[in-house]
């Protein structure tokens, strides 16, 4: 038992003990039977809701956040996706009151959790101090600066790309891309990136600059003239406030300008977009989870992965018909 336990990396171990082990392992040139690892992982999962394994959701937006529709749709997911796979799952709040993440890793140890889903922040640079050489954890995003993670996230050069095609298919010409700052140092540029490269292939004449503000409140106060000053075709933004700031100002859509929503989801069915897919994101951050978990990895990873989740395109009313 004591052997099994060292193998599968489980805590209660003496660090004495488990050099003795790993020698003898060394010596032996001992590796697991892939088949029998199979089998054992189909037996314990059978059972896994018996046994009470469960993981650990961790809410990291702010007290206080409405939850979009991407967002439940990515919470229904996990769920779903635990259950299947034999798991329970409990939600946490990383934004309590009093709560800290040295506090709730020692909640979930206490309770013997050890796979755990970090849920986006939504704002970048977020650092946790802490040993999670017990735990097989993944993060939402890249808003986990350190440590890293494997991480789940979306494609959004490849998204923006995908925006790109549909607005020319339909015969845009001048694009304009209305964002936030704190949006772009989030998601690495990537946007930006293929907005840029797209660019640099158009007549110069037709190159509309980007509308990049720090808050909504300087996007409201900015678009107008931006607008005017530019005459975009179309404007691309995660935001979707943008659409009511034109529409207060009389600006009509789409037959004055196209509108295309970056984060698109079924309570903007007036817009067409690009949907992030939240679903998969939450299937594949279940699996992740309980991959390590079967195959006894725990810690931060050597070599972290990243998983790109692939968009999908929804069409709208608020672009023209294609040609």
């Amino acid at each position: 038992m004591t052997v099994s336990r060292v193998l599968r990396n489980l805590p209660g171990i003496k660090s004495s003990t488990k050099e003795r082990v790993l020698a003898v392992v060394q010596e032996l040139n001992y590796v697991p039977n892939p088949l029998v690892s199979a089998l054992m992982t189909q037996l314990k999962t059978r059972n896994r809701v018996d046994q009470g394994d469960t993981l650990a959701l961790v809410h990291c937006l702010p007290d206080g956040y409405v939850l979009t529709e991407n967002m439940h749709s990515f919470l229904l997911a996990v769920k779903e996706r635990a259950a299947a796979l034999g798991y329970g799952l409990i939600e946490f709040y990383l934004r309590d009151y009093n709560m800290t993440v040295n506090r709730l890793m020692g909640i979930l140890e206490t309770r013997g959790i050890r796979g755990v889903i970090f849920e986006h922040f939504f704002t970048h640079g977020h650092r946790f101090d802490y040993d999670f050489s017990r735990f097989a954890c993944v993060a939402i995003g890249p808003s986990i600066e350190s440590p890293e993670f494997h991480r789940i996230a979306s494609d959004q050069f490849r998204e923006m790309q995908m925006a790109l095609q549909e607005v020319e298919l339909r015969r845009y010409i001048r694009i304009g891309y209305a964002t936030l700052k704190e949006v772009e140092i989030l998601l690495n540029y990537q946007r930006m990136a293929a907005l840029t490269l797209a660019q640099s292939f158009m007549n110069p004449e037709h190159v509309v600059p980007r509308l990049e503000t720090a808050t909504l409140d300087g996007l409201r106060g900015d678009l107008i003239a931006w607008y005017q000053k530019y005459r975009p075709d179309v404007i691309l933004t995660q935001h979707p406030v943008v659409y009511q700031y034109l529409e207060d100002a009389g600006i009509r859509i789409p037959e004055d300008v196209g509108f295309l929503h970056l984060g698109y989801n079924t309570r903007f069915s007036h817009l067409a977009g690009v949907d992030p897919n939240w679903q998969q994101r939450g299937i594949s951050a279940v699996e992740r989870v309980v991959n390590q978990l079967n195959r006894n990895e725990f810690g931060v990873p050597a070599n972290p992965m990243v998983t790109y989740v692939k968009g999908r395109w929804a069409e709208g009313p608020s672009l023209r018909r294609k040609e």
